[in-house]
């Protein structure tokens, strides 16, 4: 079984950063369950990230989804388990989306901290980060330490006091991250020393390490992902979410990374949109 666990899969699901991207709005579900498809992705991670993500709205990715499988042809099948999952098939071919939600959380010094949930993504964001992982404990979710020593050069990742803190209260670490394009030494020291002395960590806490491929295009999914004897239980959230855990428990990384070209291809845009909006908005 191949999971990988953490995507947004698109720049944003508005509109216009659809169709900047060049994705059809209407079916951007069965986009995305054809790409699982073709990578042989059994379990593909939704992640919505925003300060406020409204339930059903365009910044709940996950609902977003849900909403298009009116959208999908006659030869699939679907089914959704609470708020966590939706399995969708195809002769003989399936995959399970998970809801999943980046978390916006800070530290006492007010520096920010993200991370990584699955099995939800309405945890409150800008919660110091012991508020925060409370609960998202609380709530039954699974949680990802994500861009661990990154801070700066926009990644707002765990410093090491936290993550001395707090690691035992999290269920897995993600040391790689596919949308960390790989270019040459020295440009690429700040990123690999981290990524190094994160690895060297988790190891010696004996930490569950997992590869996401973190998505912002469709066609990247699948890039990085673990790979699990494992089966995900679709009774209901808590026997899926156990499952999940033995998943990663058992897990090995598939490590892989987006090339720079393709990183270019969706940042560009992004770029373009964060700093004229209406220019792309009317495009």
């Amino acid at each position: 079984m191949k999971l990988d666990l953490h995507n947004y899969i698109a720049i944003g699901f508005q509109p216009y950063w659809l169709r900047a991207q060049n994705y059809n709005p209407k079916t951007l579900l069965e986009q995305t369950v054809m790409q699982c498809f073709s990578k042989g992705i059994d379990v593909c991670g939704v992640t919505s990230k925003e300060f406020a993500i409204p339930r059903g709205s365009v910044h709940d990715r996950f609902s977003c989804l849900v909403a298009q499988t009116k959208n999908l042809p006659g030869d699939y099948s679907h089914d959704k388990i609470e708020d966590v999952a939706l399995v969708v098939e195809k002769r003989g071919k399936k995959v399970i989306l998970l809801n999943a939600q980046g978390v916006i959380s800070k530290n006492k010094e007010g520096v920010r901290i993200d991370y990584l949930v699955i099995g939800g993504n309405q945890v409150d964001n800008n919660l110091l980060i012991g508020d925060s992982i409370k609960q998202a404990t609380d709530r039954g979710l699974i949680k990802a330490i994500h861009y661990p020593l990154l801070l700066g050069l926009a990644y707002c990742g765990m410093p090491e006091a936290e993550m001395e803190r707090y690691w035992k209260n999290f269920d897995s670490i993600a040391v790689h991250d596919a949308q960390i394009p790989q270019i040459p030494y020295p440009l690429n020291w700040f990123t690999e020393s981290k990524i190094k002395r994160a690895e060297r960590f988790a190891k010696s806490k004996f930490m569950h390490m997992i590869a996401v491929s973190g998505a912002h295009r469709i066609a990247d999914i699948g890039t990085a992902y673990i790979e699990s004897t494992g089966e995900l239980e679709s009774l209901g959230k808590d026997y899926l979410l156990k499952s999940l855990k033995q998943c990663i428990i058992n897990g090995k990384m598939v490590k892989g990374s987006i090339s720079l070209s393709a990183f270019r291809d969706w940042h560009s845009i992004f770029k373009k949109g964060a700093k004229n909006p209406e220019q792309i908005k009317s495009a």
